[in-house]
C-alpha cells in the first residue's frame, strides 16, 4: 500500500472525518490534451520553450494565452503543477518583446512563491538571451533592487511578494517617472533635429 493509499484509508476509518464525507470516488487517469501555440505568440518565445523541451501547450494553457493575447481578462483555476505559470508568463513576455518600454508587475502572496516563480521566469527569459530583465522587490531588496533595475534599462519584470500599497505606489511612480523622462528626451531630440527659425 502506497503512502497516499495509507493516508486515504486512515481518513476513511476515522469516524470524525468520515461523517463529513458524502461520497468516495476514484477517477481514472486520463491522457493529457495538447494544443499548438497560439499563432500570435512571438516566435522567439516558442523557440525558447522548445529549448526547454516544450513543443506544445496543454489545452487550458493555449486557451488562456490566446485570450490574454487578445486583451481578455483571464482566470485560470486548475490544480497545483498544472502549468498556470505559462498562462501568464507567455503573454507578459510576448508584450515585453513587442514593446521594449513595457513593464510587468507580478504580485505574489508569499516570498517563497515569488522566488520560485521568479526562478522559472528567469530560466525562460534566459532562453530569449536577456538574463537580467527580472528582479524581485520586497522589503529587504527594495532599495538595492530598484537602483539595479533602473540601471538595466527599459525591460523589467518585478516579482513582488507580500504587496503593500506603498510599494505598489513606488513602482508605479517609478514607471511614470521613466515615461516622463523618455518623453522629455524624445522632445529634446525632436527640437535638435528641427530647430526653430
Amino acid at each position: 500500500m502506497s503512502s497516499i493509499e495509507h493516508a486515504l484509508q486512515t481518513l476513511r476509518l476515522n469516524p470524525r472525518f468520515a461523517r463529513n464525507v458524502v461520497a468516495w470516488r476514484q477517477l481514472p487517469a486520463r491522457p493529457p490534451r495538447f494544443a499548438a501555440f497560439p499563432e500570435r505568440l512571438a516566435g522567439q518565445l516558442t523557440a525558447a520553450l522548445a529549448g526547454h523541451g516544450i513543443r506544445q501547450l496543454y489545452t487550458h494553457q493555449a486557451a488562456a494565452v490566446a485570450a490574454a493575447l487578445e486583451g481578455a481578462h483571464v482566470a485560470v483555476v486548475t490544480p497545483a503543477a498544472s502549468g498556470k505559470t505559462l498562462c501568464y508568463n507567455l503573454p507578459v513576455l510576448d508584450r515585453l518583446l513587442a514593446d521594449p518600454a513595457a513593464r510587468a508587475l507580478y504580485l505574489f502572496p508569499t516570498k517563497a512563491l515569488a522566488q520560485d516563480q521568479l526562478a522559472g521566469l528567469r530560466e525562460l527569459v534566459a532562453g530569449l538571451g536577456d538574463e537580467g530583465a527580472s528582479r524581485q522587490v520586497d522589503k529587504e531588496t527594495r532599495k538595492q533592487g530598484n537602483k539595479e533595475t533602473r540601471k538595466q534599462g527599459n525591460k523589467e519584470t518585478r516579482a513582488c511578494p507580500e504587496p503593500r500599497p506603498e510599494l505598489i505606489k513606488e513602482l508605479v511612480e517609478g514607471k511614470e517617472r521613466d515615461r516622463a523622462l523618455r518623453q522629455n528626451a524624445s522632445m529634446k531630440e525632436g527640437e535638435s533635429k528641427n530647430p526653430s527659425p
